[in-house]
């Protein structure tokens, strides 16, 4: 945390939600390279079961200085990718986080009305409005608004793209 204290954009860290692999997939799959990697490095020294930071070093870059399969090979190497990257000036920075803080204030206000609409329909249909949740009741935990906030100021900037597209479930009420 200390290490990137200096560059928080919220001074809080975004954990994937729990119990869910899925979401952060592309992270589980580099560390499983990684560990078949660093495996088989190990076993060329004679030692398959027993790893040592060398192995892990050798994975690394061996992993960095790949083109990932399924890549034309004409596509840089990650090692090429970071050695060339722009990094992110004091001014961008500044932006974006005033983004994130635009983002924060709009997810909160739609969740916060959606709720509230919830809330009427359940208490009038139940024509009991003393049974309906007190404000703020089921509203969106801070780490899942923080990361909503940010995916959306990074796809502002630039930063983030959706690689497929979005696949919309067919209407039952349709059919």
């Amino acid at each position: 945390m200390r290490l990137c204290s200096p560059y928080s954009i919220f001074g809080l860290a975004l954990f994937s939600p729990i119990y869910t692999p899925t979401y952060n997939g592309a992270v589980e799959a580099d560390q499983g390279s990684l560990k078949s990697r660093a495996g088989q490095l190990a076993a060329r020294d004679g030692s398959p079961d027993d790893w040592t930071s060398s192995h892990l070093e050798g994975a690394l870059l061996w992993r960095n200085r790949t083109v990932p399969r399924g890549r034309d090979h004409d596509l840089p190497t990650p090692e090429h990718r970071f050695e060339n990257r722009r990094p992110i000036t004091k001014q961008e920075r500044v932006h974006f986080k005033f983004l994130v803080e635009c983002e924060l204030k709009s997810i909160a206000t739609t969740a916060q009305q959606a709720l509230r609409e919830r809330q009427q329909h359940a208490a009038t249909q139940a024509q009991q409005p003393e049974l309906a949740a007190p404000a703020g009741a089921n509203s969106l935990p801070s780490d899942a608004l923080h990361r909503r906030a940010a995916a959306a100021a990074m796809k502002t900037v630039g930063l983030f793209t959706t690689r497929r597209r979005l696949v919309r479930l067919p209407d039952p009420r349709k059919n």
